[in-house]
């Protein structure tokens, strides 16, 4: 039996997985991480490549490893060298550094090797009190269990555009896994639907192409916003206030308050505006109502305001669904484990963010305890030394 299984391999699950290695000890053929893809962050390599990303919305001190400085360490390492470095404010590190750090990482502390690509199918009480998760791949024990998936598999699709999808027009959400930036190649009118920072990122990418007009369409205009919260939340300042609220639903109710849905950072807005200005892009404030395909596969978007914009393609950045993270298995887990959840659905855990014994959670899943910056980086940290106080 394995004394720890991770079922995600994110950044969250990575660095659970380098923490229970590499700081607290436990042996390497006791803990698997059990991940669909076959690399270590293969969802997070995928969806940042497709935005256009350059630089981090997170701080230097926000990685994978295990001691806040790092990746400024790595950074100065011959290795590290080759990538563009930081970006004010906050030391922000390029994408390529990052992942890079997450590179030398899994190859230094062996997490490779503790691998095992597959899906969890079901998960359930064994009889000798630990668990039994069914895998597509076959069964796997384990004493204890970290659920670390995230939303990404949940592409938050408006019903207007399900239904263009079925009628046959050429509409992606930018991190299905099949949507690619090649796929818009050859288009000379693209729409992008939504105003947040992948929809910025996108669009400066795509209007650099001189042939390519980029209509951004969203709810409101440019807002700024350093973080996708407060640095408060990341400490006692907010959250001892949060801790205090014994209702679930006001913790909901914070957490959505606290979160700049829609926003970037000033590094993103600017150049996304000076495109704006020059005409690369053009930014159209409103809500999409309906959305048809001609015979000769030309999209007309109907806005709310009775306007009219014909494109050749759709990318939505709409972000991820905000219901709980499960691939169906984990509701009837929940049912047959009796495990607590708020009116939200998402688990009711202790100061451990343990959800019954020996079943722990992080990123999404932890939210309700840690506040809005769970599903971050940051998130995945507090996480470690949360669950390193029961160890």
């Amino acid at each position: 039996m394995l004394e720890w299984l991770i079922i995600g391999g994110g950044v969250h699950g990575t660095h659970l997985s380098h923490v229970l290695v590499n700081l607290v000890g436990v042996e390497r053929d006791r803990v698997v991480v059990l991940d669909p893809f076959e690399e270590p962050l293969g969802r997070w390599k995928a969806c940042t490549a497709q935005t256009g990303m350059s630089h981090l919305r997170s701080p230097v001190v926000h990685h994978i490893g295990l001691t806040p400085m790092e990746l400024l360490d790595f950074s100065r390492t011959s290795r590290g060298c080759e990538f563009d470095g930081f970006r004010p404010p906050y030391d922000r590190p390029s994408l390529g550094l990052f992942e890079a750090h997450c590179e030398h990482i899994c190859e230094s502390g062996g997490l490779r090797e503790i691998r095992e690509n597959g899906w969890a199918t079901d998960l359930r009480r064994d009889e000798a009190g630990g668990f039994c998760v069914e895998t597509d791949q076959g069964q796997l024990k384990s004493r204890r269990v970290i659920l670390a998936m995230g939303s990404g598999h949940r592409p938050c699709w408006p019903e207007w555009a399900e239904d263009l999808n079925e009628a046959g027009g050429r509409v992606w959400h930018i991190f299905d896994e099949e949507f690619e930036k090649e796929n818009l190649a050859k288009e000379d009118r693209i729409a992008i639907i939504g105003l947040g920072i992948s929809a910025a990122q996108l669009a400066v990418s795509l209007s650099q192409r001189r042939e390519a007009r980029v209509t951004v369409i969203g709810r409101h205009s440019v807002k700024v916003h350093q973080f996708d919260s407060e640095p408060c939340w990341l400490g006692p300042k907010c959250q001892s206030g949060f801790r205090k609220l014994s209702s679930y639903e006001k913790r909901r109710q914070a957490i959505e308050k606290a979160r700049h849905r829609g926003s970037m950072p000033q590094d993103v807005a600017l150049p996304f505006k000076e495109r704006v200005r020059c005409g690369g892009i053009e930014h159209l404030i409103g809500q999409v109502e309906g959305a048809e395909v001609s015979s000769g596969g030309e999209i007309i978007l109907e806005l709310q305001a009775g306007e009219k914009v014909a494109v050749d393609s759709v990318v939505l950045a709409t972000g991820f669904g905000s219901v709980r993270p499960d691939q169906g298995w984990l509701s009837e887990a929940i049912e047959r484990l009796e495990l607590r959840c708020a009116e939200c659905g998402y688990p009711i855990v202790d100061e451990a963010l343990q959800w019954t014994e020996g079943l722990h959670v992080s990123g999404p899943l932890a939210e309700l305890e840690l506040g809005p910056a769970a599903p971050n980086i940051a998130g995945a940290r507090m996480t470690g030394r949360r669950i390193l106080s029961v160890i």
